[in-house]
């Protein structure tokens, strides 16, 4: 199973912006807009799909992920791993659920066609 994960293009707009307040300028926060793409056919794992939002050796530690925006009618959560270790959060995806449940994690194996955008936080 691959799922993508890249910079959103619009990141490129953003630089040199004055988008964060100064404290943010002045330390080792860093701030980046990804995109997650699952490919055609992919199957979701049943308490999400490991991300790695390293990028490129840019993030050691994840502070916090805003999702933003999805193709489809998904709920995206990051859960984040064991001391915010960029490389080994996970996504999962909440659906409409079943008459008892408004919401319901996506089943093991649902075929996922998508992509949701990710405001990355961290250091």
């Amino acid at each position: 199973m691959t799922i993508t994960i890249a910079e959103n293009t619009c990141y490129e707009k953003l630089v040199g912006k004055e988008f964060t307040v100064q404290g943010l300028l002045t330390s080792q926060v860093k701030v980046s807009l990804v995109c997650v793409t699952y490919a055609s056919c992919e199957d979701y794992d049943l308490n999400g799909n490991v991300i790695d939002l390293t990028l490129g050796g840019r993030f050691n530690t994840i502070l916090g992920v805003i999702p933003f925006q999805t193709s489809i009618g998904v709920i995206p959560q990051y859960v984040p791993a064991a001391g915010g270790a960029a490389a080994t959060g996970k996504l999962k995806l909440y659906e409409s659920g079943t008459a008892s449940a408004a919401l319901d994690e996506a089943d093991d194996a649902d075929a996922i066609n998508m992509t949701v955008r990710l405001l990355v936080i961290g250091f």
